[in-house]
């Protein structure tokens, strides 16, 4: 049987051993979680490099006298609807430049269009009409956009996905001053604006940037109508 002082000092051996085994238990711990905030770290920086990055272009000028309606291009709706431009005389216009892949600053342009139109009495969410055309000529088919507008819930009469020649979306993009270029991974990188056009087809007012108070545009669409 061991004595008081023995006892004592297998104690304290005891002590310092459960204190260095726990001590190296906490940094195996400590280890092991620097490890995975690493492998965590690098995780998100590789999907931040994999994250599509949209640079918007500033806006150019346009001509607010002339009508667009002279512009006599031939476009097909998400419904596969062959249409011009100018039948959308009469009534308010909001028009905008998109692509269906894009998920960045296009679903946001999208929404802004819907707040607006949200906002607006229900006689002129009934008259305004939205209209989005795709800088990409070669994907967004009809089928594409009808399914875009699906996502989007906006698959509503006064709300048309159009598409054309690469060559008639380039003249567009001029006249509504909005600026775009085809990236290698066949992104775009491209203005972000709302044009509002009268029911001549002239420009009454913009909207440049995303997420922009609503009340300037439904003020601008509110003269417009009687």
């Amino acid at each position: 049987m061991l004595n008081k002082p023995e006892k004592n000092r297998m104690h304290s051996v005891s002590s310092i051993l459960f204190s260095l085994a726990l001590g190296s238990c906490i940094s195996l711990t400590a280890s092991a979680d620097d490890h995975d905030a690493h492998n965590h770290d690098q995780h998100k920086a590789e999907v931040h490099h994999h994250d599509h990055k949209h640079t918007s272009l500033a806006a150019g000028e346009v001509n607010h006298h002339d009508s667009l309606y002279h512009f006599s291009a031939n476009w097909t709706d998400q419904n596969n609807s062959k249409l011009t431009l100018n039948d959308f005389k009469g009534q308010p216009v909001i028009i905008s430049m998109i692509y269906g892949n894009c998920r960045t600053a296009c679903p946001v342009l999208v929404n802004d269009a819907r707040q607006i139109i949200k906002k607006l009495n229900p006689q002129q969410q009934q008259t305004v009409k939205v209209v989005f055309v795709s800088f990409d000529a070669k994907h967004d088919t009809p089928e594409v956009l009808a399914d875009y507008a699906e996502q989007m819930d906006l698959a509503q009469p006064n709300w048309h996905f159009l598409n054309g020649s690469a060559s008639d979306i380039r003249t567009l993009a001029t006249l509504l001053g909005i600026r775009y270029r085809e990236k290698s991974d066949g992104n775009f990188d491209h203005s972000n604006i709302l044009t509002l056009l009268d029911k001549e087809g002239r420009i009454a007012h913009r909207v440049e940037g995303l997420q922009q108070p609503a009340e300037p545009m439904i003020k601008k669409i509110s003269a417009l109508l009687p």
